[in-house]
């Protein structure tokens, strides 16, 4: 009866010979981990001796390993702090993006739904009249901070009265144009308590959401 107690006492010997398996593999790959690590290391540094930036290099690297889905996620979360930089007025000078204003204006070409004008007539990708800043170029010298706050306080408008993003009147490279965009974001997240659309993360599909729980 005390051998039956002891054998019983004793583990599983093909249970534990294949736990350590699973655990030798795994040290083994930590370590080749480790050693690529180190590596990655070295070329990052030689790239820096050569002179360039190794955090930029770095984004670089992740960027070429992106598939659809990284870069979809990454473009919108750009779009998003887009949006929240000029909700807040913090823009420093530069407009929003194209995907940014398609988060308020969800189309795919800016002129649809403005059928009421010139069919005939181009336009261009704000959607306004084609040729309507073909001679524009954005003012040289420098720019008052009054000029900068009336642009910003005509883009609040534009929101109030319901005008579309897209209708920013200034060109590209014109300070006023970015302080229009921070004017009109700042009004549409002010507009009551609920957080704009464009300001949500899109909503996954099912058809995504299954193919999510396929590739983990």
């Amino acid at each position: 009866m005390g051998n039956t107690s002891r054998r019983r006492a004793q583990p599983n010997s093909s249970a534990a010979d294949m736990l350590r398996s699973f655990a030798e593999r795994i040290v083994r790959l930590k370590e080749e981990i480790k050693v690529f690590q180190a590596d990655i290391k070295d070329i990052r540094n030689e790239a820096g001796a050569q002179g360039y930036d190794k955090k930029a290099l770095m984004l670089v690297v992740a960027r070429m390993m992106e598939d659809s889905a990284d870069k979809a996620a990454r473009q919108e979360t750009a779009a998003l702090a887009d949006v929240y930089l000029a909700s807040l007025g913090m823009l420093d000078g530069t407009p929003l993006g194209d995907a940014a204003r398609r988060r308020f204006d969800p189309i795919d070409d800016p002129a649809d739904g403005m059928a009421e004008t010139d069919e005939g007539a181009d336009r261009d990708d704000d959607g306004s009249l084609g040729g309507e800043h073909e001679d524009a170029s954005p003012p040289s010298g420098a720019m008052s901070e009054e000029t900068i706050a009336a642009a910003r306080e005509e883009g609040s408008a534009a929101a109030e009265a319901g005008e579309r993003v897209f209708a920013n009147p200034y060109v590209a490279g014109d300070p006023r144009r970015a302080a229009w965009d921070e004017g009109w974001c700042v009004r549409k997240g002010s507009d009551g308590m609920e957080i704009p659309d464009a300001f949500r993360r899109k909503k996954k599909s099912a058809a995504d959401d299954a193919g999510d729980e396929a590739s983990a």
